[in-house]
């Protein structure tokens, strides 16, 4: 008798044991619902040596970028009928000279030594303002302004030049110069810069010496810009002025500047930075020669330092390395495929959709789009803070908002089929495509045609709200898994379409009506209440602790957070209308959880943390899911939880 009571105790222990496991393994997914559903996930994909990132993203960037490969083999082995001979020819002929390292080490910057000779040769402001014209044009280098051909905000049936920011050596923006929160940053472009100028010829004193200069200069300009965080949102860009305007401006420059450009002739442009393009003018003085000559040999260097000899491509893999945290070697095969996909990206993207894109991958997007619209539809219909007429204004929107897969009606920059590249260096075919680009954009300026700007080889989404449609592009289904159910579906395909028909109405695309022009259709009390939810959501992620006492930057993040918010909002509805169970809520809720399961080395989290206009992908998840009801019956999170978040604190904007 005694014998079995103690084996009962023993059953009831182990039970009692066994339970306590699978508690714990709950009480997990109810503190951090991130880290649980992807424990396995992120304990097989950690860093390797040579990598700072790794994601399901990436992942599939991975897979695309071998069928890219498999592409540019047939194209190059001419099994491709899709493309023209000329067309065929021209990235064949590319191709061959990017992986001739011998041919390229040879050339080096031979090419750029006539105009760096001119540059030097500079004595008094008129050529100075001569051969800045000469590389922005010939060189595609901006250097006084950076100008691009876009469709006007107010009428998207035309084409308008924007003056938008010039950038600085190796594209960085003035934010690596002057924050504070950039300085470890900083160091790594000065450094750069130094080595830039020992490829160049000169000894290390001498090339630390002129990027003291340069850099010294750049302070300066960026004393006078806008930072990135001034220009968080679309209607930032859209500041437009008049001929007499820009002429003011730009005044040392000389009349002839814009006529040179051929820009000279428009009612109206928009100037996005009024105030560095003024100090550059200012900027334009006899006693400013010298800095002006080093700061465009720096800025020549580093536009033309991946296309050159070894030592120069060392100086852009040293530079990746240390932004990055750790970099991983790419071969040289790699990076003659990369040039050539960059430089002939249209004529790659119509090969890749050609073999890639299925009938039945279009028919899936197009019904679950629809399925988003008629729930999103209702939530907009069942808003409590917006004006009636903004509703029907809204739900307008909705119903007119088409989705693209693939290329669409608009191509892109279609070079290759133009350009003869038989006895040129590498270096040349760069400058030959950027100036046939130049001549497509200017053309398009009276013409008013549009280009297609999304590359099809890109794993993403898009909201385009100058016409009012989401972007597809064709490498975005390496993403979905065809054997996935429909709620495992729904938590990623679904997710994401809510998430960019979210942003139709977030912060930037609610400036847009249902045709794609910036017209303003909200009322003042419209914008007054959107704008203390958006505060609500700043404040919810501004208190969210990533790394070492960094926290979220909730206003830079926060139109991805609204996007984030109301795409969950969105499919919790769908599932619920289908009158979707508990197991099939817990699929839809973990396959949105793994979709974003990543891995980044520190350097790169924090450069992240500084720049990327979405939060961390761990709050991406947990933050978000805190804020659903569903989320907390499903899985009966309670307040002792670290998932839990008081209703009064949920927060909700679509």
């Amino acid at each position: 008798m005694i014998k079995r009571k103690m084996f009962l105790i023993g059953i009831v222990f182990i039970l009692g044991f066994f339970f306590f496991f699978i508690e714990r393994e709950e009480d997990n997914l109810k503190d951090n619902y991130y880290l649980s559903v992807n424990k396995d996930i992120l304990e097989d994909n950690k860093l390797e040596d040579d990598e700072y990132n790794w994601s399901y993203f990436s992942d599939a960037q991975d897979k695309v970028d071998e069928d890219i490969d498999d592409v540019l083999d047939n194209i190059l082995n001419n099994n491709i009928d899709k493309l023209t001979i000329d067309e065929r020819r021209a990235i064949e002929a590319v191709y061959n000279k990017a992986i001739n390292i011998d041919w390229r080490n040879k050339e080096g910057i031979k090419v750029l030594e006539p105009y760096l000779d001119k540059v030097w040769k500079v004595s008094t402001v008129e050529e100075l303002v001569n051969i800045i014209v000469i590389i922005e044009e010939e060189l595609g280098v901006d250097l006084l302004t950076n100008v691009k051909i876009v469709q006007d905000y107010q009428d998207n049936s035309k084409n308008i030049v924007y003056f938008y920011p010039v950038t600085l050596a190796f594209g960085a923006s003035g934010d690596y110069i002057i924050d504070e929160d950039y300085m470890s940053y900083k160091a790594y472009l000065r450094r750069a810069c130094v080595q830039l100028w020992k490829a160049y010829g000169y000894e290390g004193k001498d090339a630390r010496a002129v990027v003291e200069r340069v850099f010294a200069f750049y302070e300066e300009v960026r004393s006078h810009s806008k930072l990135a965080s001034d220009l968080d949102e679309i209607a930032d860009y859209y500041q437009v002025v008049a001929l007499d305007d820009i002429q003011g401006i730009l005044s040392n420059a000389g009349r002839e500047y814009l006529s040179r450009k051929g820009i000279n002739n428009r009612d109206s442009y928009s100037l996005v930075d009024s105030g560095q393009y003024k100090y550059l003018n200012d900027s334009l003085k006899i006693e400013n020669l010298n800095v002006w000559k080093e700061v465009i040999v720096t800025e020549v260097l580093a536009s033309y330092a991946s296309y050159a000899s070894s030592e120069y491509i060392e100086v852009v893999n040293n530079l990746n390395e240390g932004l990055l945290g750790k970099v991983e070697d790419n071969t040289l095969e790699e990076d003659a495929q990369d040039i050539v996909i960059n430089l002939f990206s249209s004529e790659i993207d119509k090969v890749y959709e050609d073999i890639y894109l299925k009938d039945e991958q279009i028919e899936e997007i197009e019904k679950m789009f629809l399925e988003i619209k008629d729930v999103f539809r209702e939530r907009l219909r069942n808003n409590n803070w917006l004006s009636d007429k903004a509703k029907e204004k809204a739900v307008l929107k909705l119903d007119k908002m088409k989705v693209v897969v693939g290329i669409g009606d608009e191509g892109g920059y279609e070079v290759a089929k133009d350009l003869r590249l038989d006895n040129s260096s590498l270096i040349e075919d760069v400058i030959e495509v950027q100036k046939q680009v130049k001549r497509t954009d200017l053309a398009r300026l009276d013409s008013g045609d549009k280009i297609g700007l999304v590359q099809q080889t890109q794993v993403n989404a898009y909201y385009q709200p100058l016409d009012n449609s989401i972007i597809i592009p064709v490498a975005f289904f390496e993403l979905i898994d065809d054997k996935a159910n429909y709620y495992e579906k729904l938590g990623i395909l679904g997710m994401i379409l809510a998430h960019e028909v979210t942003h139709a109405f977030d912060g930037n695309g609610s400036k847009f009506d249902e045709n794609g022009n910036m017209i303003d259709w909200w009322s003042e009390d419209d914008k007054v209440e959107f704008e203390k939810l958006k505060e609500d959501v700043i404040d919810y992620y501004s208190k969210l602790e990533v790394i070492d006492g960094k926290y979220i930057d909730g206003e830079k993040t926060v139109n991805e957070n609204i996007a984030d918010l109301g795409a969950l909002e969105c499919i919790v509805d769908i599932a619920d209308n289908k009158g979707a169970n508990n197991e099939e809520f817990r699929s839809m809720f973990s396959s949105f959880a793994s979709i974003w399961a990543s891995q980044e080395s520190e350097e790169y989290k924090k450069l992240l943390l500084l720049q990327d206009v979405h939060a961390p992908n761990e709050f991406r998840v947990n933050a978000v899911l805190s804020s659903i009801e569903e989320f907390y019956s499903v899985y009966n999170i309670y307040l002792w939880h670290d998932m839990w978040i008081s209703k009064e604190n949920r927060i909700e904007v679509w």
